[in-house]
């Protein structure tokens, strides 16, 4: 028997090994392995998101998604997503929406205003990627996963066809109101691509107010 031990090592680990060993471009291929296959995972993961979300708005009805992903946002969101910026200053708040974006390799800019500073996501790397891939059922480009809003409802920014997935930042954005929070963020929703997956100008945008 042999025993293997170069699978168990991570690429971060080896990354990091070249860097104190001086071999530069060894590292750099490995932090572009890195990357890959993170967004690799996180794609699926969202899709598989997307799936779930799908299939309990199908069997139970779309409220019962809506009663799902608060469950969901209160289980998870607020706790590690909230909870740490609950009471920090403007600039904490906006980095951390910036790094969760970032996280999704989303394409966006920020811009600094008086009172307010404004977050446009012009393709988000989760929701904005699938519907750009043609992954929602408003499309036939792609034979799966995505069911979108059959009816306007709050929790889908009062608009029809918002993907199930998409729906969750505006049950976060109608959760944040009723929590104690010492900041106030408006959510706009955008399609961002239409239903051949080409880039209109219609971005998500955070409205995080000082």
């Amino acid at each position: 028997m042999v025993r293997r031990n170069e699978l168990n090592k991570t690429l971060c680990q080896k990354a990091v090994e070249a860097i104190r060993s001086g071999r530069e471009e060894e590292a750099i291929q490995y932090v572009k392995e890195l990357d890959d296959l993170f967004i690799t995972i996180h794609d699926r993961y969202c899709e598989y998101c997307s799936s779930l979300e799908t299939f309990i708005a199908k069997k139970y009805g779309e409220e019962a998604l809506r009663e799902a992903l608060v469950y969901l946002i209160n289980d998870v969101h607020k706790r590690t997503f909230i909870e740490p910026i609950k009471n920090g200053p403007h600039e904490k708040i906006v980095e951390m929406f910036g790094a969760a974006h970032r996280a999704h390799h989303s394409d966006f800019f920020v811009e600094e205003f008086k009172d307010h500073t404004v977050l446009t996501i012009t393709c988000c790397g989760s929701g904005g990627r699938m519907r750009r891939e043609g992954k929602y059922d408003n499309t036939d480009r792609h034979p799966m996963m995505g069911g979108t809003s059959k009816k306007a409802y709050p929790w889908t920014f009062n608009k029809i066809g918002v993907s199930y997935y998409c729906a969750h930042c505006s049950v976060l954005d109608e959760l944040m109101k009723e929590w104690d929070l010492s900041f106030r963020i408006e959510t706009i929703y955008g399609r961002q691509f239409d239903d051949e997956g080409k880039a209109i100008d219609e971005p998500c945008k955070y409205v995080i107010y000082k």
